[in-house]
Protein backbone atom coordinates (compact mmCIF):
# COMPACT_ATOMS: atom_id res chain seq x y z
CA UNK A 1 0.00 0.00 0.00
CA UNK A 2 2.75 2.43 0.92
CA UNK A 3 4.66 1.81 -2.31
CA UNK A 4 1.63 2.26 -4.54
CA UNK A 5 0.52 5.44 -2.75
CA UNK A 6 3.91 7.09 -3.22
CA UNK A 7 4.26 5.88 -6.81
CA UNK A 8 0.76 6.96 -7.78
CA UNK A 9 1.18 10.48 -6.43
CA UNK A 10 4.47 10.89 -8.27
CA UNK A 11 2.96 9.43 -11.44
CA UNK A 12 0.01 11.84 -11.34
CA UNK A 13 2.37 14.78 -10.77
CA UNK A 14 4.45 13.74 -13.80
CA UNK A 15 1.47 13.22 -16.11
CA UNK A 16 -0.56 16.31 -15.27
CA UNK A 17 0.07 19.60 -16.97
CA UNK A 18 1.37 22.30 -14.69
CA UNK A 19 -1.94 24.15 -14.47
CA UNK A 20 -3.84 20.93 -13.67
CA UNK A 21 -1.63 19.44 -10.96
CA UNK A 22 -3.86 20.62 -8.11
CA UNK A 23 -7.03 19.24 -9.67
CA UNK A 24 -5.29 15.97 -10.52
CA UNK A 25 -4.02 15.51 -6.98
CA UNK A 26 -7.49 16.35 -5.63
CA UNK A 27 -9.09 13.73 -7.87
CA UNK A 28 -6.49 11.18 -6.76
CA UNK A 29 -7.16 11.94 -3.09
CA UNK A 30 -10.92 11.71 -3.58
CA UNK A 31 -10.56 8.34 -5.34
CA UNK A 32 -8.30 7.04 -2.58
CA UNK A 33 -10.73 8.21 0.12
CA UNK A 34 -13.62 6.43 -1.60
CA UNK A 35 -11.52 3.27 -1.85
CA UNK A 36 -10.51 3.43 1.80
CA UNK A 37 -14.15 3.82 2.83
CA UNK A 38 -15.72 1.29 0.45
CA UNK A 39 -12.98 -1.36 0.43
CA UNK A 40 -13.50 -2.80 3.91
CA UNK A 41 -17.27 -2.66 3.52
CA UNK A 42 -17.23 -4.53 0.20
CA UNK A 43 -14.68 -7.03 1.50
CA UNK A 44 -16.82 -7.67 4.57
CA UNK A 45 -19.90 -8.29 2.45
CA UNK A 46 -18.02 -10.70 0.16
CA UNK A 47 -16.52 -12.54 3.14
CA UNK A 48 -19.91 -12.76 4.85
CA UNK A 49 -21.59 -14.16 1.73
CA UNK A 50 -18.83 -16.34 0.26
CA UNK A 51 -16.26 -17.00 2.98
CA UNK A 52 -12.72 -15.93 3.69
CA UNK A 53 -11.07 -17.74 0.78
CA UNK A 54 -13.14 -16.00 -1.88
CA UNK A 55 -13.12 -12.69 -0.01
CA UNK A 56 -9.35 -12.50 0.24
CA UNK A 57 -9.01 -14.01 -3.24
CA UNK A 58 -11.11 -11.15 -4.61
CA UNK A 59 -8.84 -8.66 -2.85
CA UNK A 60 -5.79 -10.39 -4.34
CA UNK A 61 -7.33 -10.30 -7.81
CA UNK A 62 -8.12 -6.58 -7.55
CA UNK A 63 -4.60 -5.80 -6.31
CA UNK A 64 -3.00 -7.78 -9.16
CA UNK A 65 -5.32 -6.24 -11.76
CA UNK A 66 -4.47 -2.75 -10.46
CA UNK A 67 -0.74 -3.52 -10.61
CA UNK A 68 -1.02 -4.73 -14.20
CA UNK A 69 -3.04 -1.66 -15.25
CA UNK A 70 -0.49 0.61 -13.56
CA UNK A 71 2.45 -1.17 -15.23
CA UNK A 72 0.79 -0.96 -18.66
CA UNK A 73 -0.02 2.74 -18.26
CA UNK A 74 3.52 3.55 -17.11
CA UNK A 75 5.00 1.65 -20.05
CA UNK A 76 2.74 3.36 -22.61
CA UNK A 77 3.36 6.80 -21.09
CA UNK A 78 7.12 6.31 -21.31
CA UNK A 79 7.07 5.58 -25.03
Amino acid sequence: MALSTVATSAYIADLARRENVGASMGALSATMDIGHAAGPLCSGIIIMQCGYLIGFGASLFLALASAVCFAVSVRSAGE
